[in-house]
Protein backbone atom coordinates (compact mmCIF):
# COMPACT_ATOMS: atom_id res chain seq x y z
CA UNK A 1 0.00 0.00 0.00
CA UNK A 2 1.65 3.44 -0.90
CA UNK A 3 -0.58 6.73 0.26
CA UNK A 4 0.45 9.86 -1.31
CA UNK A 5 -0.82 13.21 0.06
CA UNK A 6 0.36 16.66 1.47
CA UNK A 7 0.84 18.23 5.17
CA UNK A 8 -3.15 19.80 5.13
CA UNK A 9 -5.31 19.74 2.05
CA UNK A 10 -5.45 23.96 0.60
CA UNK A 11 -5.55 23.64 -3.16
CA UNK A 12 -4.00 26.59 -4.37
CA UNK A 13 -5.73 28.47 -6.57
CA UNK A 14 -3.28 27.87 -9.74
CA UNK A 15 -3.88 24.06 -9.31
CA UNK A 16 -7.83 24.60 -8.29
CA UNK A 17 -8.82 23.67 -11.86
CA UNK A 18 -7.54 19.95 -11.59
CA UNK A 19 -9.68 19.58 -8.93
CA UNK A 20 -13.60 18.63 -9.21
CA UNK A 21 -15.51 21.22 -7.74
CA UNK A 22 -17.04 20.42 -4.26
CA UNK A 23 -18.29 21.52 -0.94
CA UNK A 24 -14.94 22.13 0.96
CA UNK A 25 -11.30 21.84 -0.20
CA UNK A 26 -11.17 18.69 1.83
CA UNK A 27 -13.72 16.53 -0.08
CA UNK A 28 -12.27 18.31 -3.18
CA UNK A 29 -8.78 16.99 -1.85
CA UNK A 30 -9.74 13.57 -1.01
CA UNK A 31 -10.51 12.65 -4.65
CA UNK A 32 -7.37 13.12 -5.35
CA UNK A 33 -5.14 11.94 -2.56
CA UNK A 34 -5.57 9.31 -0.02
CA UNK A 35 -4.30 11.03 2.82
CA UNK A 36 -3.56 13.96 4.64
CA UNK A 37 -1.57 14.88 7.41
CA UNK A 38 -3.07 16.83 10.00
CA UNK A 39 -1.02 19.83 10.94
CA UNK A 40 -3.38 21.48 13.05
CA UNK A 41 -3.30 19.27 16.13
CA UNK A 42 0.04 20.47 16.45
CA UNK A 43 -1.24 23.66 17.92
CA UNK A 44 -4.92 22.97 18.62
CA UNK A 45 -7.40 19.82 19.27
CA UNK A 46 -10.45 19.95 16.43
CA UNK A 47 -13.83 19.90 18.00
CA UNK A 48 -15.09 15.90 18.18
CA UNK A 49 -17.85 17.04 15.91
CA UNK A 50 -15.05 18.85 13.30
CA UNK A 51 -13.46 15.20 12.89
CA UNK A 52 -16.71 13.68 12.64
CA UNK A 53 -18.06 15.39 9.89
CA UNK A 54 -14.41 15.21 8.12
CA UNK A 55 -14.85 11.06 8.43
CA UNK A 56 -18.39 11.58 6.47
CA UNK A 57 -17.24 13.52 3.69
CA UNK A 58 -13.93 11.61 2.61
CA UNK A 59 -13.86 8.14 0.76
CA UNK A 60 -14.16 5.20 2.58
CA UNK A 61 -10.46 4.58 1.89
CA UNK A 62 -9.09 7.90 2.99
CA UNK A 63 -6.99 8.13 5.26
CA UNK A 64 -5.41 11.30 8.15
CA UNK A 65 -2.22 11.31 9.94
CA UNK A 66 -2.40 13.51 13.20
CA UNK A 67 1.03 15.39 14.11
CA UNK A 68 1.17 15.05 17.74
CA UNK A 69 0.68 18.60 19.66
CA UNK A 70 3.90 20.68 20.54
CA UNK A 71 2.99 20.39 24.23
CA UNK A 72 4.47 16.81 24.84
CA UNK A 73 7.41 17.67 21.68
CA UNK A 74 8.84 21.21 22.01
CA UNK A 75 7.17 22.08 25.44
CA UNK A 76 7.55 19.45 27.73
CA UNK A 77 10.57 17.73 25.16
CA UNK A 78 8.73 14.25 25.66
CA UNK A 79 9.39 14.32 29.30
CA UNK A 80 5.49 14.14 30.23
CA UNK A 81 2.67 12.69 29.07
CA UNK A 82 0.28 14.31 30.99
CA UNK A 83 -2.63 15.07 28.78
CA UNK A 84 -1.65 12.42 26.23
CA UNK A 85 -4.59 9.88 27.02
CA UNK A 86 -7.10 12.67 26.07
CA UNK A 87 -5.57 13.90 23.10
CA UNK A 88 -5.64 10.24 22.06
CA UNK A 89 -9.15 10.04 22.60
CA UNK A 90 -9.96 13.13 20.91
CA UNK A 91 -8.21 12.42 17.18
CA UNK A 92 -9.72 8.41 17.57
CA UNK A 93 -13.44 10.30 16.49
CA UNK A 94 -11.88 9.71 12.71
CA UNK A 95 -12.25 6.07 13.55
CA UNK A 96 -10.76 3.91 11.51
CA UNK A 97 -9.47 6.61 8.98
CA UNK A 98 -7.25 7.44 11.76
CA UNK A 99 -3.76 5.78 10.45
CA UNK A 100 -0.75 7.14 11.95
CA UNK A 101 0.47 9.43 14.79
CA UNK A 102 3.37 11.50 14.11
CA UNK A 103 5.81 12.84 16.74
CA UNK A 104 7.77 15.27 15.11
CA UNK A 105 10.87 16.72 17.57
CA UNK A 106 11.96 19.78 17.92
CA UNK A 107 15.84 20.42 16.11
CA UNK A 108 17.88 20.68 19.60
CA UNK A 109 16.42 17.76 21.37
CA UNK A 110 18.97 15.32 21.91
CA UNK A 111 18.20 11.81 22.32
CA UNK A 112 17.45 10.48 26.01
CA UNK A 113 16.96 6.82 26.21
CA UNK A 114 15.04 7.13 29.48
CA UNK A 115 12.39 9.64 28.44
CA UNK A 116 11.88 8.07 24.99
CA UNK A 117 11.19 4.97 25.87
CA UNK A 118 8.85 6.24 28.74
CA UNK A 119 7.15 8.60 26.25
CA UNK A 120 6.57 6.10 23.89
CA UNK A 121 5.92 2.81 26.01
CA UNK A 122 2.79 5.26 27.23
CA UNK A 123 2.18 6.66 23.72
CA UNK A 124 1.92 2.93 22.73
CA UNK A 125 -0.39 2.10 25.31
CA UNK A 126 -3.46 4.97 24.27
CA UNK A 127 -2.66 4.43 20.50
CA UNK A 128 -2.19 1.08 18.63
CA UNK A 129 -2.12 2.17 14.87
CA UNK A 130 1.06 3.32 13.16
CA UNK A 131 3.33 5.79 15.51
CA UNK A 132 6.40 7.57 13.42
CA UNK A 133 9.15 9.59 15.22
CA UNK A 134 10.75 12.73 13.07
CA UNK A 135 14.36 13.21 14.97
CA UNK A 136 15.83 16.25 14.24
CA UNK A 137 18.99 16.08 16.18
CA UNK A 138 21.92 13.86 15.10
CA UNK A 139 21.83 11.86 18.46
CA UNK A 140 19.10 10.05 17.77
CA UNK A 141 20.60 7.55 15.34
CA UNK A 142 21.39 5.77 18.92
CA UNK A 143 17.69 5.39 19.10
CA UNK A 144 16.97 2.33 16.71
CA UNK A 145 16.92 -0.27 18.52
CA UNK A 146 14.86 1.09 21.22
CA UNK A 147 12.19 2.28 18.35
CA UNK A 148 12.36 -1.33 16.94
CA UNK A 149 11.64 -2.62 20.14
CA UNK A 150 8.37 -0.19 20.58
CA UNK A 151 7.52 -0.29 17.09
CA UNK A 152 7.77 2.69 16.55
CA UNK A 153 9.53 4.20 13.06
CA UNK A 154 11.29 6.62 12.40
CA UNK A 155 10.61 9.27 9.35
CA UNK A 156 12.59 9.40 5.90
CA UNK A 157 13.10 12.94 5.87
CA UNK A 158 14.21 15.42 3.22
CA UNK A 159 16.00 17.95 3.23
CA UNK A 160 17.98 14.93 5.50
CA UNK A 161 19.39 16.97 8.59
CA UNK A 162 21.84 14.09 9.56
CA UNK A 163 23.81 11.16 8.27
CA UNK A 164 20.38 8.54 8.46
CA UNK A 165 17.78 10.49 8.32
CA UNK A 166 16.51 10.67 4.33
CA UNK A 167 16.15 6.82 5.15
CA UNK A 168 13.09 5.17 6.92
CA UNK A 169 14.46 3.35 10.25
CA UNK A 170 13.32 1.92 13.10
CA UNK A 171 10.37 -0.49 13.20
CA UNK A 172 10.45 -1.92 9.49
CA UNK A 173 6.40 -2.80 8.93
CA UNK A 174 6.11 0.43 7.75
CA UNK A 175 7.52 3.94 5.81
CA UNK A 176 6.61 7.40 6.34
CA UNK A 177 8.39 9.84 3.89
CA UNK A 178 8.16 13.38 4.80
CA UNK A 179 9.65 15.77 1.84
CA UNK A 180 9.74 19.58 3.26
CA UNK A 181 11.54 21.35 0.10
CA UNK A 182 14.69 22.05 -1.09
CA UNK A 183 17.01 24.19 -0.71
CA UNK A 184 14.44 26.38 0.70
CA UNK A 185 12.43 24.31 3.27
CA UNK A 186 8.64 24.23 2.72
CA UNK A 187 8.84 26.29 -0.32
CA UNK A 188 11.19 24.90 -2.83
CA UNK A 189 9.74 22.66 -5.69
CA UNK A 190 10.95 19.46 -6.29
CA UNK A 191 11.88 18.49 -9.62
CA UNK A 192 11.56 15.65 -11.23
CA UNK A 193 14.73 13.86 -11.35
CA UNK A 194 13.94 13.76 -7.69
CA UNK A 195 10.48 12.58 -7.88
CA UNK A 196 11.90 9.82 -10.05
CA UNK A 197 14.70 8.90 -7.81
CA UNK A 198 12.01 8.42 -4.70
CA UNK A 199 9.49 6.57 -7.03
CA UNK A 200 12.42 4.00 -7.24
CA UNK A 201 13.10 4.41 -3.47
CA UNK A 202 9.38 3.96 -2.57
CA UNK A 203 8.95 1.26 -4.94
CA UNK A 204 11.79 -0.88 -3.65
CA UNK A 205 10.75 -0.26 -0.16
CA UNK A 206 9.55 -3.72 0.80
CA UNK A 207 7.52 -2.59 4.08
CA UNK A 208 4.30 -3.43 4.19
CA UNK A 209 2.67 0.52 4.16
CA UNK A 210 4.20 3.23 2.79
CA UNK A 211 2.92 6.63 3.45
CA UNK A 212 4.59 9.68 1.75
CA UNK A 213 3.92 13.84 2.33
CA UNK A 214 4.84 16.59 0.24
CA UNK A 215 5.60 19.54 3.48
CA UNK A 216 6.90 21.92 0.47
CA UNK A 217 2.96 23.92 1.11
CA UNK A 218 4.50 27.35 1.90
CA UNK A 219 4.74 28.21 -2.04
CA UNK A 220 2.10 26.34 -3.23
CA UNK A 221 3.91 23.49 -4.59
CA UNK A 222 3.24 20.23 -2.64
CA UNK A 223 -0.08 19.73 -4.93
CA UNK A 224 1.97 19.79 -7.74
CA UNK A 225 4.56 17.73 -6.48
CA UNK A 226 2.32 14.93 -5.04
CA UNK A 227 0.12 14.46 -8.26
CA UNK A 228 3.59 14.39 -10.04
CA UNK A 229 5.02 11.86 -7.61
CA UNK A 230 1.37 9.70 -8.24
CA UNK A 231 1.79 10.18 -11.95
CA UNK A 232 5.37 8.59 -12.11
CA UNK A 233 4.85 5.44 -9.76
CA UNK A 234 1.40 4.64 -11.56
CA UNK A 235 3.28 4.35 -15.10
CA UNK A 236 6.46 2.50 -13.59
CA UNK A 237 3.74 0.06 -12.08
CA UNK A 238 1.98 -0.45 -15.75
CA UNK A 239 5.54 -1.11 -17.72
Amino acid sequence: MIRIGIAGWAIPKIYAHLFENGKTHLERYAKHFSITEINQTFYRLPQASTLHRWVQITPENFRFSCKLHRKFTHFHRLSSTDGLEEFIAVVKHLEEKLVGILVQLPPSLQYNEENAKRFFTTLKGYFEGIIVVEPRHKSWIEAEDLLVSLQIARVAADPPRYKVDNEPGGYKKFSYYRLHGFPKLYCSEYKNTFLQDLARKILIDKTEEKIVIFDNTACGYAIKNALQLMEIIDETQQN
